[in-house]
């Protein structure tokens, strides 16, 4: 399959680039070859369409989306712990963030000169 496709290449690359360079202007080319790509694709997916819809779909029931709900939770509290890492991390005197971090925080920190 991949040697075809190799071959397919080999051949109608140096078509298209004879073609660009000597029969159609390069922009009104590469509006027909995306036509036809685009015209090509949407055949391929319509047949492929077709037959992924012959294997049956899952039920949605409240097995499935109580699934996709522990799913969704543990996505948040990763997110969570990787939030809370980093604000660590920010907050840790010696790290690279603490230059950004006033060296007094409260509210009689005032201007030191």
């Amino acid at each position: 399959m991949e040697l075809g496709q190799l071959v397919v290449l080999a051949v109608v690359l140096p078509a298209l680039n004879v073609l660009f360079r000597f029969v159609v202007a390069e922009r009104m080319g590469t509006i027909i070859l995306s036509a036809l790509v685009a015209h090509t694709a949407w055949h391929w997916l319509t047949e492929r369409g077709a037959q992924l819809l012959q294997f049956p779909w899952p039920a949605v029931d409240a097995a499935l989306l109580s699934g996709l709900v522990r799913w969704a939770m543990a996505i948040v509290a990763l997110a969570a712990t990787i939030w809370l890492a980093r604000v660590l991390v920010r907050m840790k005197p010696g790290s690279a963030y603490a230059k950004d971090l006033p060296a007094e925080a409260g509210p009689d920190a005032g201007p030191t000169a």
